[in-house]
């Protein structure tokens, strides 16, 4: 109670929460060797499932 106006004390509380995001971005090289996936943003600590499919004639290495 305030005192002075026997008002009831009103107190606010903001909470700001932030996520830090990580920017994933797959490639083959030369972009004919084949097909990647798993490309986009992804909030620190998210599980992510990155994929690389080579064409005819070509592997990936790592």
């Amino acid at each position: 109670m305030n005192p002075i106006t026997s008002a009831p004390t009103v107190a606010s509380l903001n909470t700001f929460c932030t996520t830090t995001n990580y920017t994933v971005i797959t490639s083959s090289n030369p972009l004919t060797g084949g097909i990647t996936t798993g490309d986009g943003t992804y909030a620190s600590g998210a599980s992510v499932t990155i994929t690389a499919t080579a064409n005819t004639d070509y592997t990936f290495v790592n």
